[in-house]
């Protein structure tokens, strides 16, 4: 005698391959549609969308994620960066991050933040923008350094400014120094008619 559950006859075979070429067609019927939307050649592979007509993503030496269109937004990874990229709806790319060994966040031809190997600069335009870098940090100003701080630290232009350093204090104005604060010493003045104010020996009025 068979053992039981032997497949023993032709008709349970023919209903056996029946049903299983039923199930297979189910699966395939499932998976057809991804068929046409995961695409791979000698470039990589595309994702698209359910009818096709449209790429979501590429993978390969490059890739690229979100649609290159009108009015989208992308991510776009090669060697050297990472980057976010959105299309105006007249067809013209904007980076606005990037990620690399220079780093950008901001839309670099408008206001943006700059991070390289030496510096991190916060950037209005070429003009008018601040750098922290080893010196310390540099405001720039309409084209001109208006305050640096640092070791020494200056506040103002060139002709009118306050500076700071472990000498002491020194306020200039119109191109001269007027007040002085050093060695526990305080001056007010010019070099010919000025009020010194010493810790030690008392104030000195000179005319």
């Amino acid at each position: 005698d068979l053992p039981e559950g032997t497949v023993s006859g032709s008709s349970q075979v023919s209903d056996i391959t029946g049903s299983l070429s039923g199930s297979l067609s189910g699966v395939s019927s499932s998976f057809a549609p991804y068929q046409t939307q995961v695409q791979l050649d000698s470039n990589g592979m595309s994702l698209l969308n359910e009818d096709a007509s449209v790429t979501l993503a590429t993978y390969g030496t490059t890739v690229t994620v979100g649609q290159n269109a009108a009015g989208k937004s992308r991510v776009f990874i090669d060697d050297d960066s990472v980057d976010l990229i959105v299309k105006s709806g007249g067809g013209s790319d904007t980076t606005f991050a990037s990620f690399g060994a220079t780093t950008t966040v901001g839309n670099a031809s408008a206001e943006h933040v700059r991070i390289d190997s030496d510096s991190v600069d916060i950037i209005q335009d070429s003009n008018n923008k601040a750098v922290i870098d080893a010196s310390g940090l540099t405001v720039t100003q309409g084209g001109a350094q208006v305050a640096q701080f640092a070791g020494t630290t200056v506040i103002g232009s060139s002709t009118d400014k306050v500076t700071i350093s472990d000498s002491g204090i020194t306020i200039r104005e119109n191109n001269s120094d007027q007040i002085t604060m050093a060695s526990n010493v305080i001056t007010v003045g010019s070099s010919t008619d000025k009020v010194t104010i010493n810790g030690t020996s008392g104030i000195t009025i000179r005319e």
